[in-house]
């Protein structure tokens, strides 16, 4: 008698266990987490051997001239929900990118540091624009959108993103 009042319960949850992940099989494509005061949201990096950006309608390109070493391009939104008015500096020391499991961490480049005016057509899907970078200031209810680059070496699983800009905040994907 206990065994045919447990079937049914169970076979129900299987069957959903089984729809679930039948339709909850692919990665989100963006994160969010909140800090004390700020709150990110981040799309998994893009990875190439180059990337192009305009700013000021100027266009440019970096590419990573070492084998061992790629581009990964990460848009990061930034949204200040809860300060009158936050200062955010986005340079090479408040933004990382790296494996967090094994503790290798790479700082964000400095995109007009490295790179070079480009003149040509940008190939479709290699514009990264706009730029999240430099000190800015963002009020209360507001946010700012773009583009952060990282050199980071072939190979590694990249699986978080360290923001000390304005605040602390760990984020994985």
């Amino acid at each position: 008698m206990l065994r045919r009042r447990l079937l049914a319960p169970t076979l129900l949850g299987l069957l959903l266990v089984i729809i679930a992940a039948a339709c909850g099989g692919s990665e989100p494509d963006a994160f969010a987490v909140r800090g004390r005061t700020m709150e990110i949201v981040f799309e998994r990096p893009v990875v190439a051997k180059r990337v192009f950006f305009t700013n000021a309608g100027i266009s440019y390109k970096i590419e990573v001239p070492d084998p061992s070493t790629r581009i990964a391009a990460m848009k990061v939104t930034v949204i200040n929900r809860q300060i009158n008015i936050t200062k955010l500096r986005v340079g090479t020391d408040s933004v990382l990118i790296g494996n967090g499991r094994i503790g290798e961490r790479h700082g964000a480049i400095a995109p007009f540091q490295r790179a070079d005016t480009y003149t040509g057509e940008i190939p479709e899907g290699e514009s990264f624009s706009p730029l999240l970078w430099d000190d800015f200031e963002l009020e209360r209810g507001f946010q700012s959108s773009g583009w952060i680059f990282f050199e980071v070496p072939v190979g590694l699983e990249l699986d978080t993103l360290w923001w000390r800009a304005a605040d602390d905040i760990i984020g994985r994907f």
